[in-house]
């Protein structure tokens, strides 16, 4: 097979853990040929989606990956498979990308489709899933979502109505971020239009409310694929924090899943089966849906080390099998 992976650049790509390198790795273990570019390196060529790209060649041993010098051209319908994993944000670029992408749905198996990219936000999938009907108010973390500090304040006035006051925690988190990027834990509201001068919030913000459990718990890292939940593990921030991300020290754990995370998982699983979303990783704090990654859902090395799952020999059997029906058609 020829595959194309679409990324961030390979030289910032930290090859230890990303996922997007260790499918690479297990694609060329196999034979295939993988190929390397950035958003940036899409064009349009007489009306057809185009690319130039770097091949990525592993050595004998298959530890470490070498790009050529030279990028060539291609046109995309020529690659048997193409793995978006573009890291957020969802940019111009990033849209742009998944336009230039998206005439090759029904040519070419793209994982995850650019189509489920553009009509699904990762932070809004846990709220379009508990107004579908698949997950209770229960199953997700109460969330509020604003667009500026004008509506915000409308909000309190009326929250203020209903509650006898907002003296509690709350997570407070850009919109459109990632990683556990720009996320504080604030005990009141007077900080916000300083937070909110920042750049990143910009384009809105959400509050949360804070599960304190997460600091000794941790949060839930899950793996669906194809419909089905496939592993899972603990990330535990570090002492003195709230973050568990791994992009922000946290680290990774072995804790079997109770039947609460198992039920939720399953329910989020069959929703993003029914909507094209073939690899997703599911975020769970005390059992309750936080988020869905479905632009480049990490974490598939540390699945392997803890609990022995190898989900990229499972995605590269997937995506073998797939090209095969597609081809017989």
């Amino acid at each position: 097979m020829q595959i194309l992976i679409i990324a961030d650049p390979y030289q910032a790509t930290n090859t230890a853990s990303d996922t997007g390198y260790a499918f690479a790795e297990e694609a060329s273990r196999r034979g295939h040929f993988v190929w390397w570019a950035e958003p940036q390196h899409l064009i349009y060529h007489e009306s057809v989606p185009a690319v130039f790209a770097q091949s990525l060649n592993f050595t004998s041993h298959g530890t470490v990956g070498k790009l050529s010098e030279e990028k060539l051209f291609f046109k995309c319908a020529q690659f048997d498979s193409i793995w978006i994993r573009k890291e957020p944000p969802l940019n111009p670029l990033y849209v742009s990308m998944c336009w230039v992408l998206k005439s090759l749905e029904k040519k070419c198996l793209i994982a995850n489709t650019p189509s489920a990219l553009l009509n699904f936000h990762e932070k809004n999938i846990p709220f379009m899933a508990y107004q579908d009907g698949f997950l209770k108010k229960e199953e997700i973390i109460s969330s509020y979502l604003f667009f500026d500090i004008n509506t915000f304040n409308l909000w309190k006035s009326e929250f203020e109505k209903e509650h006898d006051h907002l003296e509690r925690t709350w997570i407070f988190k850009p919109w459109r971020g990632h990683g556990g990027r720009g996320v504080h834990k604030i005990n009141s509201f007077e900080k916000l239009p300083i937070l909110l001068a920042a750049s990143e919030y910009q384009d809105g913000f959400i509050l949360q409310e804070y599960i304190s459990e997460i600091e000794q718990q941790g949060d839930r890292r899950v793996f669906v694929f194809d419909g089905k939940v496939c592993g899972d593990f603990v990330r535990l921030p570090q002492e003195g924090s709230f973050l568990s991300n791994l992009a922000q020290g946290g680290r990774s754990d072995n804790r079997i899943m109770n039947e609460k995370e198992k039920d939720v998982s399953e329910k989020i699983a069959r929703y993003l089966q029914k909507n094209g979303i073939m690899f997703a990783g599911l975020d769970l704090i005390n059992g309750r849906l936080n988020e869905v990654n479905i632009t480049s859902p990490t974490g598939v090395r540390p699945l392997k080390e803890i609990r022995g799952i190898d989900l990229s020999a499972r995605y590269v059997d997937w995506v073998e099998e797939k090209v095969k029906a597609l081809k017989a058609v």
